[in-house]
């Protein structure tokens, strides 16, 4: 058993690696974005001179970053929640409630990431390009969308597997104490 622990906390630190550089990437994405388009309002504006690519890359850039930051801010548990009724519920039933949501987080993504993946194949194998004006090849700007759902998927696992371990620890002791309201 004390394996099987010594794996799951290497495979979760390795995922946890993998998050966050993705969120530091999107980051960099993000802080480019910001300086294309300032470029471009500078060029416009004072130079009149806009940078005809800009509105495609951004566009490109935030779908990017989107992805690449969904799996992190969910490790870390900052994506919003609604926790005004939750918080008042026995520790046991919050648990089984985000058990619930892991579980529909799992077939979600479970979903684009299967989705995701079939789509970026057929666009690679088919040469598909983007109708716009740079015409970039189709199959990397929709690859983050396997690449990101792939590594929430991970994350809802890892967050399955701690809720049941959760749920299973509490299990006679504080299952029926309310946490503090204050």
């Amino acid at each position: 058993m004390g394996t099987l622990k010594n794996i799951a906390a290497r495979i979760s630190s390795r995922l946890a690696y993998i998050q966050e550089k993705s969120f530091i990437l999107a980051g960099v994405l993000i802080s480019a974005s910001t300086i294309l388009v300032t470029a471009n309002v500078v060029g416009r504006y004072f130079l009149n001179s806009p940078i005809s690519w800009v509105l495609e890359i951004t566009q490109y850039i935030l779908v990017w970053f989107t992805f690449l930051s969904i799996a992190w801010i969910l490790r870390i548990d900052r994506h919003i929640k609604v926790e005004v009724l939750t918080m008042h519920l026995p520790r046991r039933l919050q648990i089984i409630l985000e058990l619930f949501s892991d579980v529909i987080g799992l077939v979600v993504t479970g979903l684009l990431t299967s989705f995701g993946g079939i789509v970026v194949l057929d666009f690679y194998k088919k040469h598909m390009r983007e109708t716009s004006p740079l015409q970039p090849p189709s199959w990397p700007i929709f690859l983050v969308i396997f690449l990101g759902a792939a590594l929430t998927l991970a994350e809802f696992i890892r967050r399955t597997v701690k809720d049941f371990n959760d749920l299973r620890e509490l299990k006679g002791t504080e299952s029926e104490k309310k946490p503090d309201s204050g």
